[in-house]
């Protein structure tokens, strides 16, 4: 099976070779798009390559297993699988990443990597001018083999647009069974902001993405959650959200923030023994429900116009009061036009 399997991958190779050289038939050119999670990367390794196996140590890190790898904008790239054997050392995450600024929690993962001997799945890597591997997916995967003291396995993407990258990042969030929501809405964010944007509105991010245009702008309404929220949870609390949960949480901000309640929400919020998503929730829900309930107050007679009608004061001003003892319509109509008489 390994050797069928090698021998298709090098005939690929062979007829994109063959392209670039111009021996092959150009009008029958197409892309390789590899499907690396299917197979161990160290068993499609050139038998000459200078490189160890994935559960050593190797000095040489770098063979060919294919000829290019088709990006998100349409565009094709070369790329490499590569074995990088200090992923602390020699590889950092992209700043582009949504992940940049997280510490992911990593221990469903670290077991596969520590009896595998690298992680199954590459992630994907860019080169920067100071020979580091820029992570642009795979922040997780990078993280688990370095505390499991294990090479990291990597496809290298030898030409790639920021654009291109940000992509990558979103749509591999996307695919994943635990992805944190706050994440999620940030790359959203980030692939509509600036001033040269990925995606000049909301509606072709969510075409993009093969979302609806509804879902799109509840994810990036996330983004406008109070920052003590996403704080006060931990980064494993954030990976068991369901984004849904916190779509919903955000729209009941919208609603706090239409009723003018922001201030009184984050005050409100503060006082809470544990900011969570249930405890967020019923706190946006009491300050709405208290909002909108009708208001109560005293009323005093200035003055009777009629044994019908009386000239009472409110909070909000004057008023005539129409007394009537009847259910019918009628003889309320009655009672409003003798009232009406009485003061022309």
């Amino acid at each position: 099976m390994i050797k069928k399997r090698n021998a298709a991958m090098a005939n690929l190779m062979k007829e994109d070779l063959n392209m670039l050289s111009g021996l092959g038939n150009k009008s029958k050119s197409s892309a390789v798009d590899l499907e690396m999670d299917t197979f161990d990367p160290t068993e499609i390794l050139p038998k000459k390559a200078n490189i160890a196996p994935v559960n050593q140590p190797a000095k040489k890190v770098m063979a060919d297993v294919g000829s290019f790898y088709m990006l998100p904008s349409g565009k094709r790239t070369k790329c490499k699988l590569i074995l990088i054997d200090e992923p602390a050392s020699q590889t950092q995450v992209w700043h582009g990443n949504p992940r940049f600024n997280e510490d992911p929690p990593v221990e469903d993962i670290i077991e596969s990597i520590e009896s595998n001997g690298t992680n199954a799945e590459p992630v994907k890597v860019k080169l920067n001018h100071s020979g580091i591997y820029e992570v642009i997916t795979g922040s997780r995967r990078r993280k688990a083999t370095i505390a499991a003291k294990k090479p990291l396995t990597a496809l290298l993407l030898e030409e790639i647009s920021d654009d291109d990258a940000k992509m990558l990042a979103v749509i591999e969030n996307e695919g994943r069974l635990d992805p944190n929501p706050f994440t999620i809405a940030a790359s959203y964010l980030a692939l509509l902001a600036g001033d040269n944007p990925v995606f000049d509105s909301v509606t072709t991010l969510a075409k993009r993405l093969g979302k609806s245009r509804t879902w799109a702008s509840q994810v990036l309404s996330i983004n406008d959650l109070p920052e003590i929220i996403e704080t006060s949870l931990s980064e494993n609390e954030k990976y068991k959200l369901s984004i849904r949960r916190v779509v919903e949480l955000a729209t009941l901000w919208r609603r706090i923030i239409k009723e003018n309640l922001t201030a009184k929400a984050e005050s409100e919020l503060t006082k809470l023994a544990k900011i969570d998503l249930k405890n967020s929730a019923e706190c946006f829900k009491n300050l709405l429900e208290v909002k909108n309930k009708p208001k109560s107050f005293s009323v005093k007679t200035e003055k009777d116009i009629s044994d019908k009608a009386s000239l009472i004061k409110t909070p909000d001003g004057f008023a005539i009061m129409i007394k009537v003892n009847s259910d019918n319509e009628s003889d309320l109509l009655s009672s409003l036009n003798e009232t009406i008489e009485k003061l022309s």
